[in-house]
């Protein structure tokens, strides 16, 4: 008796021809956008990595910047304390004119820096300037 298999000539074991190719086709496009993810994936961490780096080097330099600034200010702090002490050394002795005449014994001199704003001096926080002031009756 012959076997109805061999009458089909089919083998067992295998697909028919067109449901094999498709899915090869699906396979391969499979593997063609899981490369493509994976090259996107390695791209996207190289940018992540260079950022990353870039913001390290900055944030050494913003700091860098940050302690030169400061010890600039505390300098110019300690500066400013010494022009502030020797000018109120030098108040006692001197003495302007208001002109290049003597000042007249009834006329006060004027110090060289009273023309300066006590906050000028540092002796008060500046503050906004306020108008004129009307005086209490």
């Amino acid at each position: 008796m012959i076997a109805p298999v061999h009458f089909l000539e089919v083998k067992l074991g295998k697909r028919p021809q067109s449901v094999k190719s498709e899915l090869d086709k699906e396979e391969e496009r499979r593997k063609r956008c899981w490369e493509k993810n994976k090259v996107m994936a390695a791209r996207c961490q190289n940018k992540k990595k260079e950022r990353k780096e870039f913001l390290q080097q900055e944030f050494q330099w913003l700091e860098l910047m940050n302690a030169e600034l400061k010890t600039q200010v505390e300098e110019l702090r300690q500066e400013r304390k010494k022009l502030i002490l020797m000018l109120n050394q030098h108040h006692p002795t001197c003495i302007t004119r208001t002109d290049s005449i003597k000042t007249p014994p009834t006329q006060k001199p004027t110090h060289c820096w009273s023309s300066l704003r006590r906050r000028d001096l540092g002796w008060e926080e500046e503050e906004e300037e306020e108008g004129p002031r009307e005086l209490a009756a």
